[in-house]
Parts: structure tokens; sequence; C-alpha cells
């Protein structure tokens, strides 16, 4: 799997990635941005072509790869209608992936989802505060866009962070407001 991934970024393709046992008829659409030994980072599409959000994901946890089929062909024709722009730009550091996506969501002041391993939810949702080597310290954000505490994560344990979709660009919002 890891190998049609790789080709995929190569040649700049669109793909329907499988990654979650839990639920296996869901998959994602999406370009992929960088890689690494153990890792991706996609540039996520909605059912519409348009911009769904940026995740960090593991190669572990993919089932399947699809390529080249009707569906994808569509979303490929909506994106262009929408005229997406993928920017690879953004996740060009020298680092490892996790260490990237963390960059950009500190820089960017997002607001990020968090799945661990073995987990069929977000466990974690709010802005990263900082990070090290071995962990990141998360101010926790309710469904209110209110703080609610602040939790450190092994980053060993993430098998998954978003942020940019509409749930986080919601929170971000509520939490501006209620600033």
């Amino acid at each position: 799997m890891k190998e049609k991934l790789l080709q995929a970024y190569k040649n700049k393709k669109m793909i329907s990635i499988y990654d979650n046992s839990y639920y296996p008829n869901n998959f994602l659409v999406a370009y992929i941005l960088c890689t690494d030994d153990k890792s991706y980072i996609a540039y996520e599409l909605s059912p519409n072509g348009e911009f769904d959000c940026y995740t960090y994901r593991l190669f572990d946890n993919i089932i399947k790869i699809e390529k080249n089929t009707k569906y994808l062909n569509c979303i490929k024709r909506l994106a262009q209608y929408h005229k997406i722009d993928v920017n690879e730009d953004i996740f060009s550091q020298n680092k490892s992936n996790i260490f990237k996506f963390l960059d950009y969501i500190i820089k960017n002041q997002r607001i990020c989802s968090v799945s661990t391993t073995n987990s069929d939810t977000y466990d974690v949702v709010g802005f990263v505060e900082k990070y090290n080597d071995n962990t990141v310290k998360i101010l926790l954000i309710d469904e209110f866009g209110v703080e609610d505490g602040i939790v450190e994560i092994k980053l060993d344990a993430i098998s998954l962070l978003k942020c940019c979709s509409h749930d986080e660009i919601k929170l971000e919002i509520l939490y501006k407001i209620n600033k």
C-alpha cells in the first residue's frame, strides 16, 4: 500500500484511501502532499470537489487505495470547476511529517482534531501550544468554542491529525467570538 501511495504522491494523482477498519466503507479522496517513513499528509477533497481539510495519517492504517475510478474522475472535474489549487509547499520543511503538521497548526493558529491509536473518534480537539520529541501539549476547546483545559499526548499515540475542516473552522470562529 505504501508504494501505491508514494506513486500517487510522485505523480500528483488524486486517490481514494480506505484507512478505518471501524468503518470499512468510509474513505477519503485526496492528493498526497508529503510522505515520510511511517506517515503521509493529505489534502482532502469533499464529495463536492472542494477543499475539505489537511490530515496527517499513518501508513499502517491503510486498508486499500483506489485510483482512476469514475468517482475520482467526477471529483477531479468538480475540483477543476472550483479551481482547486493544491499547495504542496506548505509542508516542505525537512522534518518528519508529524512535526511539519504541528508546525503548520501552531504557525497558523489552527484548531486541530486528534485521534489516538485504536480510536474511532477524535479524542482531543484544540490548539497545539507546544511539542517536543515525545509529547504534544494541546489547549482543549469544547463544542462551544470555549477553553476546556489542557492535555498532553504522547506523539507515538497519535494516529490522525486533522485541521481546516468545517468542524475546526467553526470552533475557531466560536473561540474568537468568545474572546
